[in-house]
């Protein structure tokens, strides 16, 4: 981890163009970046490495404009910042919504790049049953959180809420409905 006058001298030197050193951002971060975007929003390994460039791109124009001149976060930090907006925004513009549970099912059976196994045990398959018969967006929410991994921001951008809380109230309301469906389903619990 760089100390803040690392950090300070980084940013000197990227905005003085001195040799080398945005290609020092991107060798240092890279790799992590890119686990980072698969891991946390389910990306393709050459859609992260296209972000973490746009991310890489925008650090170096926020620096030689002086918009970003004095760090208060650590370098990398601003960087995946950066990466994860740029995301949330390719994903909201790209505006692929999926109206039920099969749809999803779908894409990640025949997405090669998502390295989640589709293994699903007896129990799991049954709740995508009953999750099914929710009405959106409580379907989508309960599945984008819990079997895609969004976090509670990518889920409010994904569903054009206005911020993460309305995300969280709405996943609390949808839980409650689904808890239902199930109780009404299996009411002694046999599930």
């Amino acid at each position: 981890m760089l100390t803040k006058v690392e950090q300070i001298q980084w940013l000197a030197d990227i905005k003085s163009g001195k040799p080398g050193a945005l290609d020092k951002v991107y060798t240092t971060y890279r790799k992590e970046f890119v686990k980072w975007m698969q891991y946390n929003f389910s990306c393709d390994e050459n859609s992260a490495l296209d972000i973490f460039q746009d991310s890489v791109i925008v650090l170096y124009r926020q620096i030689q404009t002086d918009k970003l001149t004095n760090l208060q976060s650590s370098l990398k930090t601003y960087l995946f910042a950066v990466g994860k907006r740029i995301w949330l925004n390719k994903n909201k513009n790209n505006k692929i919504k999926k109206n039920n549970i099969e749809d999803y099912e779908q894409q990640l059976q025949t997405d090669a790049t998502v390295n989640i196994r589709l293994d699903l045990n007896d129990r799991q398959k049954l709740m995508l049953t009953l999750l099914n018969k929710l009405r959106n967006p409580c379907r989508n929410i309960i599945y984008l959180f819990y079997y895609k991994r969004y976090g509670l921001e990518a889920i409010a951008e994904s569903m054009n809420y206005t911020s993460k809380e309305v995300a969280k109230t709405q996943k609390v309301r949808c839980m409650k409905l689904f808890r239902k469906v199930v109780k009404d389903k299996y009411p002694k619990g046999e599930l």
